[in-house]
């Protein structure tokens, strides 16, 4: 698993210097409709994960203003570190780590959002898990994506390399994966526009 990330991490870091401008800037409206739609709140506190270059956490340091918190957290830190270039006044918290080995403790987001990322965990079930556990007892879960699922899974297969073959799930395998972390579904669509799962999570055993 170690090495995988390390290749990940290097695949995405050699991408950071064009990513805004070749990527995540054509799809910001998309993404903008879709945030619009959560209902994310002043004063709550957003988990990024795979933030890449921030185009996700800009979006979020409005809506959760005055005093909330935006943390993004990924694998790259030539991502990160073009992100922090790009928004150096942006009041985001910026972390290099693997989110499922966390550095974060349990049930302190009232939201975790993977943008553009849920592919890439290898196993997802692991990962949802582990994500739930981040939330706050009824925070949030969302994985968005500003192409449907089939325009991202063939691209990734069409790109091969190390993220050749990372998928998304289909929505009886999506709503496998929420139940079994303790999340109850609120939100399943899959349009030509985007992508949207979000789930609400019941709360931490004790």
């Amino acid at each position: 698993m170690e090495e995988m990330n390390r290749r990940i991490e290097a695949f995405f870091d050699n991408l950071a210097p064009t990513w805004d401008e070749a990527v995540a800037s054509r799809f910001a409206d998309r993404l903008a409709a879709m945030v619009d739609a959560l209902g994310i709140a002043a004063g709550e506190s957003v988990l990024d994960v795979g933030a890449g270059t921030g185009i996700l956490a800009r979006q979020l340091v409005g809506r959760v203003a005055p005093n909330g918190q935006v943390v993004a957290v990924d694998l790259s830190r030539a991502m990160l570190r073009e992100g922090k270039s790009l928004r150096p006044d942006a009041p985001v918290a910026w972390i290099q780590a693997d989110v499922l080995d966390s550095p974060f403790a349990r049930g302190v987001f009232d939201w975790v959002i993977c943008y553009s990322v849920f592919p890439h965990f290898l196993d997802q079930q692991h990962a949802v898990t582990e994500l739930a556990g981040l939330l706050k007892p009824r925070g949030k879960l969302a994985v968005l994506h500003s192409q449907s699922r089939e325009a991202i899974n063939e691209h990734h297969e069409k790109v091969g390399d190390v993220v050749g073959g990372h998928t998304l799930p289909g929505d009886a395998g999506m709503t496998i994966l929420f139940r079994n972390a303790g999340l109850e579904l609120l939100r399943l669509e899959n349009r030509e526009d985007g992508f949207v799962a979000l789930a609400q999570f019941r709360g931490h055993n004790t």
